[in-house]
C-alpha cells in the first residue's frame, strides 16, 4: 500500500493512492452534538466509479459497511485499509483545521505577490466595482483570459505581468453561451487559437450555500483564480447588510486561491465605493474602480481603472484600456488614462503625471503639459514636491522626468552629478516603479495585445 496523498479545503477532501489508482473524495462533512462526523464519500478505482454513500467517519460499523460495498463491486483491493486510512486522515484534518505556525521556525515560500500585476493580488480576494454598463465584466473576463492563456512562467502583456493558472468563472448574471462567446471574442482579439484553460458554473444560490460544490471544483480542477460575477446576486440578500459581506468573504477565504469579485454602485449616486456595506471594501485586499467613456453608436469604448485600496503595499497607478469590438473579436489596447475624462478627473495631478510617464516613458514638463492639459506651474510643483519622481540629468532622457524605482529612498541630493534637490520623505500611496528596460521592451505589447 503506497503513501496516501491528501488534497483539500475545509469541507472537501480527496485522498488518493497513485500506485493502486484509488481515490476517495469525502465532502459535505458535518459534526453533530455528539461529535459524530459524517460525510459523503465517492470512491473510484482505476478511474472508474465504485461506490458513493454518506457514512460516519467516526463509527467502525459505518466504515466497515462502506468497505464491504466497495469490495462487492470491485473485489481485489484491501478496501477496509483504504477506507480506514482515508477516514482517519480526513477526520484529523477536519478537526484540526489549519495548523498553528511557529513563526520562530517559519520559512515563507517565495512566490509572486500578484497573479496579474498590478490588478490581481495572488491568493487574496480582489474587488472590481463600477456602475452598470461600465465594462467591469469585460475587464474581469479579460483578466480571466490573460491567466488562462498564459504559458508556463510569467508573461508581460501590455505592461502587465501575468502568471498562468486555471480559472473558474462563477456566473450569477448571464448564461454559459454568453460568457463563452465573450471569452472567444477576447481570444480572437488576442490573436490566439488555443482552447480556454477555464471552467464555468451557472449559479443562483448564494455563494456561502454553494461553497462546498465550489470547494470540490477548486480542488479537483486545481483552480488558481475564481471570478464571481456579481456579488450583488452571489451574496444572497441585501448588500447593505454587513453579515452578507462577512459571509461572502468568509466563504471565499476557504478556497485558498485568488478571487476576483465584480460589484456595482448606484448610477444616480456619485459614489466611489461599491453599493452596500463598507465591508465589501474592507473584506477585499485590493479594490479597483471602473470608469467608462463611450460615444453613441460607437464600436469601441474606453475604460479607466482607479486603484482605491490595497493591503501591505502602495496604491498602483491608474490603468486605461480601449475596447474595440469587431467581427467575432474584442481587442484590448492599453492607453492613457486621459482617454477616460471621468476617471482622469478623479485623480490627483501627481497620479495623472505618474500614469503618463508609465505609459510613455520619461517626459519633459512641456510634454506633460500637452498630454495632461494642465498648467506648467502646477505640473512643475507636483514633480518637485513628490518624492516618487526623478529628474534625469544625463543619457538619452536628459532633462526628462521619470518615476523613482521602488525601494529607492529619495535622498536630499540624488547624485553628485545631478544636483537635483528632493525632499527625503517616505513614498506616498500611489507610488510605483518605472523600469526603463522593461518599459522599452513592453512597448510592442502596449500597441496591440
Amino acid at each position: 500500500m503506497s503513501d496516501a496523498i491528501v488534497k483539500g479545503l475545509a469541507g472537501a477532501y480527496t485522498v488518493g493512492w497513485e500506485q493502486e489508482q484509488i481515490a476517495i473524495r469525502i465532502d459535505r462533512i458535518r459534526e453533530d452534538s455528539r461529535y459524530a462526523v459524517r460525510g459523503e464519500a465517492k470512491v473510484t478505482y482505476m478511474g472508474n466509479h465504485v461506490h458513493q454513500a454518506r457514512y460516519d467517519l467516526t463509527a467502525t460499523q459505518s466504515r466497515k459497511t462502506l468497505s464491504v460495498q466497495c469490495g462487492e463491486r470491485h473485489p481485489g483491493p484491501d478496501w477496509t485499509s483504504f477506507i480506514e486510512e482515508a477516514s482517519l486522515l480526513v477526520l484529523e484534518r477536519f478537526r484540526t483545521g489549519e495548523p498553528v505556525i511557529d513563526f520562530g521556525e517559519f520559512e515563507p515560500g517565495e512566490q509572486s505577490q500578484f497573479l496579474v500585476y498590478p490588478l490581481l493580488l495572488k491568493g487574496e480576494p480582489n474587488l472590481l466595482f463600477g456602475p452598470g454598463g461600465s465594462g467591469k465584466s469585460y475587464i474581469a473576463a479579460y483578466m480571466a483570459s490573460l491567466v488562462s492563456y498564459a504559458i508556463d512562467g510569467s508573461e508581460k502583456v501590455q505592461g502587465m505581468e501575468v502568471n498562468p493558472g486555471r480559472v473558474l468563472y462563477l456566473d450569477y448574471e448571464t448564461s454559459p453561451e454568453e460568457i463563452f462567446g465573450r471569452m472567444q471574442s477576447i481570444r480572437n482579439g488576442m490573436g490566439l487559437d488555443q482552447p480556454l484553460n477555464m471552467m464555468y458554473q451557472f449559479l443562483t444560490a448564494p455563494i456561502d450555500v454553494e461553497i462546498e460544490k465550489i470547494q470540490r471544483t477548486v480542488v479537483e480542477e486545481e483552480i488558481d483564480l475564481v471570478v464571481v460575477d456579481s456579488v450583488g446576486y452571489a451574496c444572497g440578500g441585501e448588500p447593505e447588510v454587513p453579515q452578507r459581506a462577512l459571509d461572502y468573504y468568509r466563504a471565499l477565504r476557504t478556497l485558498k486561491c485568488t478571487s476576483l469579485s465584480v460589484g456595482h454602485i448606484a448610477k444616480d449616486i456619485k459614489a466611489t465605493t461599491p453599493f452596500g456595506t463598507v465591508y465589501w471594501v474592507n473584506g477585499a485586499r485590493s479594490v479597483w474602480e471602473v470608469v467608462k467613456t463611450q460615444e453613441a453608436e460607437q464600436s469601441r469604448f474606453h475604460v479607466g481603472l482607479i486603484h482605491q485600496k490595497i493591503n501591505n503595499s502602495t496604491l498602483k497607478a491608474p490603468l486605461s484600456f480601449e475596447l474595440q469590438f469587431g467581427e467575432g473579436e474584442l481587442a484590448f489596447t492599453r492607453q492613457e488614462i486621459s482617454m477616460v475624462p471621468d476617471a482622469d478627473a478623479k485623480l490627483p495631478l501627481s497620479d495623472r503625471i505618474m500614469a503618463a510617464i508609465q505609459l510613455q516613458g520619461p517626459r519633459t514638463v512641456n510634454e506633460l503639459v500637452e498630454a495632461l492639459e494642465a498648467k506648467a506651474n502646477s505640473i512643475s510643483r507636483s514633480l518637485m514636491r513628490s518624492p516618487r519622481f526623478l529628474l534625469m540629468m544625463e543619457g538619452p532622457h536628459q532633462n526628462r522626468w521619470a518615476i523613482r524605482p521602488d525601494g529607492e529612498e529619495p535622498p536630499a541630493i540624488v547624485a553628485a552629478t545631478n544636483n537635483v534637490v528632493l525632499p527625503p520623505a517616505p513614498k506616498p500611496a500611489g507610488a510605483s516603479s518605472f523600469n526603463m528596460d522593461a518599459w522599452e521592451e513592453g512597448q510592442a505589447d502596449v500597441l496591440t495585445i
